[in-house]
């Protein structure tokens, strides 16, 4: 975002004349993997409550197809966000070691979170007090918009 700011990123594709390709298994950190094994025991429970608030509201849920489509949507894309993370540590440290060997460095980024950013900014405001998290933000977008909850009543 600072790049395209300055005027900076203009074209989407680099020459790849005398580009060398390495392609590296990172195994995941121990820390990383009990993330994901929270992550996924979350969503499984977030799936379960949905099931029964559905259950719940009887007639009066919304069209359920849409809802599952929609949840199914977010999980995969919150676990991408996930993964892409888990890579983070190993590409600042092949950065730093190929940039110590006087070579170029081009990280591609398949996602950058910038939606998420500004819903967030959009939400909270231009003064954030701490970093947004994509996969934070796109779970309560989707629990916010989507969780079937009874209407609520007339006020008095």
């Amino acid at each position: 975002m600072d790049m395209k700011a300055r005027g900076m990123y203009v074209c989407r594709t680099l020459s790849y004349k005398g580009v060398e390709f390495e392609v590296l298994e990172v195994p995941l950190e121990a820390k990383m993997m009990d993330i994901y094994k929270k992550a996924a025991e979350f969503w499984a429970e977030l799936r379960v409550e949905l099931l029964s608030a559905s259950a719940f509201l009887g007639d009066d849920k919304p069209n359920s197809s849409q809802l599952w489509r929609l949840y199914w949507a977010s999980h995969q894309r919150f676990f991408r966000y996930v993964c892409m993370s888990a890579k983070v540590p190993a590409v600042v440290s092949l950065s730093k070691q190929a940039l110590m060997e006087n070579k170029c460095v081009v990280i591609g980024l398949q996602s950058t979170g910038e939606a998420r950013t500004e819903d967030a900014i959009t939400k909270y405001g231009n003064d954030l007090d701490d970093f947004i998290s994509g996969p934070r933000e796109l779970l309560l977008k989707f629990v916010e918009e989507n969780y079937p909850l009874p209407e609520k009543p007339e006020p008095l």
